[in-house]
């Protein structure tokens, strides 16, 4: 049996490759904390919310503060429907993430005054259709890695409501929930 030995050179290699691992991700987040860091992730957030809505549909830009120790938060939020209605608006959105792998955790979700419009025609609910019709996903391979885990703690709704309208050729009929 050998033994491998390791230099003092490839000791302080390996070191500064562990420690630059190792702050990787506190580097990154502060990178986020600035605000070039604060309007790319702003803008990747935009982008992917345009991707996902079904035509016609469109949300505001978002405005995206990231702070430290995983705070982040969106100041006023709108999402339209093709006829330009609000359907879904937040005042604000507070929350802070802990990542890890295979693993978000969200602590201390506040929402406040979240308005939500679920209008129903005679074709459903139209909120359902701004994200459009599911779209098949392609076979997982079974090396893909372990599955996703989202966790929620301490969420709070403060000073919303919700109002469901059904508009019909009779007019419209409206109940309003507030929070």
């Amino acid at each position: 049996m050998s033994r491998v030995r390791l230099s003092a050179r490839a000791w302080r290699r390996g070191g500064l490759a562990a420690l630059a691992l190792l702050g990787l991700p506190p580097a990154l987040w502060a990178g986020l904390c600035t605000p070039l860091g604060e309007a790319i992730a702003g803008r990747g957030a935009d982008l992917a919310l345009a991707a996902a809505l079904a035509p016609g549909w469109h949300a505001d830009p978002l405005s995206l503060h990231v702070g430290r120790y995983g705070r982040v938060e969106v100041d006023g939020f709108r999402l339209l429907d093709p006829d330009g209605t609000p359907a879904v608006a937040v005042g604000a959105l507070a929350l802070e993430l802990d990542l890890a792998w295979g693993r978000l955790a969200v602590r201390h979700l506040r929402i406040l005054r979240p308005e939500v419009i679920l209008d129903t025609d005679a074709d459903g609910l139209r909120l359902a259709r701004a994200f459009g019709p599911p779209k098949p996903k392609p076979p997982r391979p079974r090396w893909a890695g372990l599955p996703f885990t989202l966790e929620v703690t301490d969420a709070a709704l403060q000073g919303g409501r919700v109002q469901a309208r059904r508009l019909d050729g009779d007019g419209v009929w409206t109940t309003t929930l507030d929070l």
